[in-house]
């Protein structure tokens, strides 16, 4: 991919942000606890253009700090929210407003998605039979 200046991707996602309608306080945040952290590491790197390498191990720097009581939890959120939008607007361009979130979806297992089907069917016909569905 061709070189971004971290800056200019920084800039994109605040004008983004802008757009959506989110007031002066929350851009602030943003500015200050998402996307000043990443200007700083770079800065740091002595480093001005994205690298996705710098990204991750920034990535695995703030859960680091978060698990050895550096920076709170709602730190290391702002952070890996800033760093996930950076990485989206390079990627394509622009992001969409979303929970990143690295927690998956847990499925029931089959004994219970039997249970809650048939449970489920259960009240659909108990409905039907009173004339409510």
């Amino acid at each position: 991919m061709e070189e971004k200046l971290i800056q200019e991707l920084v800039q994109t996602a605040l004008s983004q942000l802008a757009k959506m309608g989110l007031s002066d306080a929350t851009l602030k945040s943003y500015r200050t606890c998402a996307f000043y952290p990443i200007k700083k590491f770079y800065g740091d790197k002595e480093n001005v253009h994205y690298e996705n390498s710098l990204m991750i191990e920034m990535y695995h720097l703030y859960l680091m700090q978060h698990e050895q009581g550096v920076i709170s939890k709602q730190t290391l959120n702002w952070r890996l929210r800033g760093i996930n939008i950076i990485n989206e607007i390079y990627d394509t361009g622009s992001f969409d407003w979303k929970v990143f979130s690295s927690k998956k979806k847990q499925e029931l297992p089959g004994v219970y998605e039997t249970i809650m089907t048939d449970f489920s069917n259960t009240l659909i016909c108990c409905t039907k039979r009173k004339g409510i569905y």
